[in-house]
């Protein structure tokens, strides 16, 4: 079986939309993010997650503007 071994920099830029190019065997391939957007949550509850900063800061801004008194409903400080 083979493996590419990606970096945490090489996942950053994948995760951003980015695509990561490697050379195996002469040849070059293309890593890159699904177009498609999952159907459904994981069914684990990872320590580590995917989490679109933008859009949470949205909703941290929209919660703290609407809901004053139960503070950022995300529950992290950006």
């Amino acid at each position: 079986m083979k493996e590419i071994v990606l970096s945490e920099a090489d996942i950053q830029s994948i995760l951003n939309g980015r695509k990561v190019i490697r050379e195996i065997n002469g040849e070059k391939v293309n890593i890159r993010s699904s177009y498609l957007k999952d159907l459904a949550e994981p069914l684990i509850n990872d320590r580590i997650q995917v989490i679109d900063t933008k859009v949470d800061r949205a909703v941290s801004v929209y919660a703290d503007v609407f809901y004053p008194s139960a503070g950022s409903l995300s529950g992290r400080k950006l």
